[in-house]
């Protein structure tokens, strides 16, 4: 097996594997691809100084490009953080790289308006969950980042929400009832995706959605593919959930955005099974793949691109 699949989940435990790796003085191919593959994404640690070693390890120009590509994203990552002072706090980078849901509730905020994350299988949103918060604190509303660790793309719950979908949606319900919002904005990437438009048809005053490279279709032998991590626990998962999203949700009650990547066949797929339903707006980013919300980090249309479509 691969020790590094284990790792591949954002947690403080990365984080310190991580640290370890950048102090040894000769690293093998798969800990060096690991490295590239995940230290970009937390904008933490230093990039600059590990960038000699790669170039020692390959110096193929495909290979440069994609680290010049990578140490863009780390230099975003990084900014993000620094404008947020999170990394100040302690106690909440850890809440964040945790597994339990982080709720930030705007002290100076008048507006009743909360925005939910649902974040990734890998407890990220390609890029961290410190990230993803910091930009949410630049919104000025409260957000709740949920999460999903265990693989099930949260149609067996949201772990701190309830022990299946429809308990979970209850409580999730019952939370921003509670607490006293009443415009719930969504936001979800990848295995988050397909869920949130779910939670999304069972909760109240829901105005908007953004997805990034969803999935919106789990029907099984349907002419979308589900992807080799869902049918690997298609059979762990109720069926009533598994279906075409356009059968079973009524698009009129909300907007919703897919954003999806040129280069993705199976994700631009996905977004046009939604093409007719009411209310939907398609983004393709051209030159992207899956990981659309870090390339538009990197290049800096993040921003631009949730307050045309959600903020």
């Amino acid at each position: 097996g691969n020790p590094m699949k284990s790792l591949r989940h954002h947690s403080l435990q990365q984080l310190k594997v991580l640290g370890c790796l950048l102090n040894k003085s000769e690293l093998n191919r798969q800990e060096l691809m690991f490295i590239l593959s995940e230290l970009p994404t937390h904008g933490l640690l230093g990039f600059k100084e590990f960038l000699p070693k790669i170039h020692e390890i390959n110096s193929s120009s495909i290979f440069k490009a994609t680290v010049v590509k990578k140490n863009i994203l780390w230099t975003a990552c990084q900014s993000e953080l620094q404008k947020s002072n999170l990394l100040k706090s302690s106690d909440a980078m850890k809440r964040l790289y945790g597994e339990k849901s982080f709720f930030y509730k705007n002290p100076k905020s008048a507006s009743n308006v909360i925005i939910i994350a649902f974040t990734t299988m890998f407890n990220n949103f390609h890029f961290s969950n410190a990230v993803l918060a910091s930009i949410l604190f630049k919104s000025g509303h409260s957000f709740l980042i949920v999460k999903d660790t265990t693989e099930s793309f949260y149609l067996n719950g949201i772990p701190d929400f309830g022990s299946d979908f429809e308990e979970s949606a209850l409580n999730l319900q019952y939370f921003l009832v509670n607490e006293g919002f009443k415009s719930i904005r969504i936001m979800s990437y990848s295995a988050g995706g397909y869920a949130s438009i779910l939670y999304a048809s069972k909760i109240k005053d829901v105005s908007n959605i953004i997805c990034f490279s969803p999935r919106t279709d789990y029907s099984e032998g349907g002419s979308h593919q589900a992807g080799e991590a869902f049918e690997r626990i298609r059979n762990k998962l109720p069926g009533y959930l598994c279906k075409n999203l356009k059968d079973i949700v009524d698009f009129s009650r909300f907007s919703t955005s897919i954003v999806f990547g040129s280069e993705n066949k199976v994700d631009q797929s996905h977004a046009q099974n939604l093409l007719n339903e009411s209310n939907i707006k398609l983004l393709k980013v051209r030159g992207c793949d899956h990981d659309t919300p870090s390339a538009l980090l990197a290049s800096g249309k993040f921003d631009k691109v949730m307050s045309e479509l959600f903020f």
